[in-house]
């Protein structure tokens, strides 16, 4: 039953309670979305499609939400593709802002999503230059079917202390694949940048 001013009772005589509020809008959206000639309530899959974000040709950073505070914890950041072009590629390189106080350890590829090369990289006044390509030049190949696909992990470690909610940037200035070393042979993905934020360090008893 309907409460003036909103919301819903299950027994006429008693006040609104919020099962049946929950209940009644559920059956509001659920006839609201049939008239108009919408998925069920509970398939709903038209609104997912709508709100893709289109991420043909974009670099895509994944980073934890939130990050040990403690000095010396370590944390992934996977990088993906939202697409791989065709064409003969030789090399795979980038060029990653990141925040003073956090070091790279590692650059490791997904062999499950990219073969033919081996991954490189160095760090210098707070750019990681990341490359992947092999001695023999040789193409590269991104052998995945399914897109976003994770192409590296970066890993990462921390080596100041930052203050608890910090928030970290993260911003890609290029990513690009080379046919050679001719510039008009090279195909530039769209930059983006992500963040994560500082948790409450452990100090250790």
């Amino acid at each position: 039953f309907y409460v003036e001013g909103g919301g819903f009772k299950h027994i006429l005589s008693a006040d609104r309670d919020a099962m049946a509020t929950d209940q009644g809008m559920y059956a509001i959206v659920a006839y609201d979305r049939f008239v108009n000639k919408k998925t069920s309530l509970y398939n709903m899959t038209d609104v997912e499609d709508s709100q893709k974000e289109d991420i043909t040709g974009k670099v895509i950073l994944d980073l934890p939400e939130k990050i040990s505070g403690n000095v010396g914890s370590e944390f992934n950041i996977n990088v993906r593709v939202g697409s791989y072009p065709e064409g003969d590629y030789k090399l795979l390189d980038g060029v990653i802002d990141i925040p003073e106080g956090i070091e790279i350890k590692a650059v490791k590829a997904n062999s499950n999503n990219i073969t033919g090369g081996l991954c490189d990289f160095g760090v210098q006044d707070n750019k990681l230059r990341l490359v992947y390509s092999n001695t023999s030049l040789e193409n590269i190949n991104c052998v995945s079917n399914e897109f976003p696909a994770e192409l590296l992990t970066i890993t990462a470690k921390i080596t100041k202390e930052f203050s608890e909610e910090q928030k970290l940037d993260f911003n890609v200035e290029s990513f690009e694949l080379k046919q050679s070393s001719d510039e008009s042979k090279t195909y530039s993905y769209g930059v983006t940048s992500a963040s994560t934020v500082v948790g409450k360090s452990v100090k250790a008893s």
